[in-house]
């Protein structure tokens, strides 16, 4: 059956916003408030459903993203939508002739279940009336909102208006999401070129300065004195030391990571023999052999287990690392990351720069988490982060389908 405007076929007439029905001044308010808060984008996107099921009296909701490299649009978020529903909607084509109505139009659409195609025959049944407003960003439209609800005596029309504003705020949050992302792939540049920079500032320093107290060894040997030519010697050791640990960790930055390809198992041993092994640090790495992990949160893990390695190796003067990845209760994710090194005094760490807590901790928020540092002068660190594996972030989703 094919989709066209008129009244007779599958469009409601919708009866308009309606005189006195405009938003009030509260209600944008509280839109505008939820777009731009700083909350994962999963829980924002699921405020909106429930706000816009409050206002407009909706018994369901969802939110369709289009994916271009499957041709669909996958179902990125949604509220109260029975499992058939879930299943139906959560790959549409990209030329379904109803969303191809709905895309071209400058208000929502308005379908009478009864007369809907598949895959929104699937809300039938249950619901009566389904609205679906087009989410447009800077470029061009990439989805729709949807809202579904059954019809009741003396039942307001839905307000077109108020539906139309709610799209624009749920394209506004996902169209951010879309430029963090992109962000973020611009942060990846600009830390390898900050990799280069403490190549120049940290490793050719550490080598200009061996030059320097060798030259000055020479001299105390030929004048005879082996002594002051004995402890230039000794700097020459102590800083070649250090600048082969920092080579060892900007080269470890630098390689091709196997995270993706053998999990992250494979790649925390290979950090802990490319960097701990190899400046004469015990480590011990504690994680099940058959500990499965969701999309994205081998790689989240693996980032804040390196930052913590990193601080042991450059600042603690550590001799022992341990490293322990095990689920707890099936649904939480703890990483734990102990050395014996010099340790601080946790008051001072907001104070304290470049030790990456605030990274870290950032990382495990996302993934509904917690991160816990815990030290004693002279007593070792110990840095414990917790994830949600069942909360997994909705920013991940969205990279996923983009």
């Amino acid at each position: 059956m094919g989709i066209d405007e008129t009244p007779g076929q599958i469009q409601k007439d919708a009866g308009g916003a309606g005189p006195g029905r405009d938003p009030n001044s509260q209600v944008v308010f509280d839109l505008l408030r939820l777009a731009l808060k700083e909350e994962p984008l999963e829980m924002r996107l699921g405020q909106l459903l429930a706000r816009l099921g409050e206002i407009l009296g909706s018994d369901a909701g969802f939110i369709l993203i289009l994916n271009k490299k499957q041709d669909a649009y996958l179902l990125l978020a949604h509220r109260g939508l029975p499992e058939p529903a879930r299943a139906a909607l959560a790959q549409v084509p990209m030329d379904d002739p109803l969303l191809a109505c709905a895309a071209g139009r400058t208000e929502p659409l308005i379908i009478d279940l009864s007369e809907a195609p598949a895959p929104f025959d699937a809300l039938g049944g249950w619901l009566d009336t389904l609205a679906v407003a087009g989410l447009a960003g800077l470029a061009a439209p990439f989805g729709f909102l949807g809202t579904a609800r059954a019809a009741e005596p003396d039942r307001p029309a839905l307000d077109l208006d108020l539906l139309g504003l709610l799209a624009s705020q749920v394209a506004m949050i996902v169209e951010n999401a879309r430029l963090r992302r992109s962000a973020e792939e611009l942060m990846v540049l600009n830390e390898r070129n900050r990799l280069a920079r403490d190549l120049h500032d940290s490793v050719t320093q550490s080598l200009y300065s061996l030059t320097l107290f060798a030259e000055a060894g020479e001299r105390m040997l030929a004048a005879g004195q082996p002594e002051q030519a004995a402890l230039y010697l000794s700097r020459v050791n102590e800083t070649g030391q250090q600048a082969l640990r920092e080579m060892r960790l900007l080269v470890h930055k630098l390689r091709p990571s196997i995270l993706g390809e053998e999990g992250l198992r494979a790649a925390l041993h290979q950090r802990l023999r490319a960097v701990e092994g190899r400046t004469g640090i015990d480590y011990r790495l504690v994680m099940g052999e058959n500990l499965a992990l969701p999309a994205g949160s081998e790689e989240v893990s693996y980032y804040i287990i390196q930052e913590a390695l990193n601080n042991a190796v450059k600042h603690a003067r550590a001799s022992q690392v341990e490293v322990r990845v095990e689920s707890v209760d099936g649904s939480d994710l703890q990483l734990v990351v102990v050395d014996n090194g010099i340790g601080f005094d946790p008051d001072m760490l907001q104070e304290t720069a470049g030790f990456g807590v605030t990274s870290m901790r950032e990382r495990a928020e996302q993934w509904g988490g917690s991160l816990a540092v815990s030290s004693q002068p002279g007593h070792g660190t110990r840095i414990e982060a917790h994830l949600r594996l069942d909360r997994p972030p909705a920013d991940q989703k969205l990279a996923d389908l983009l």
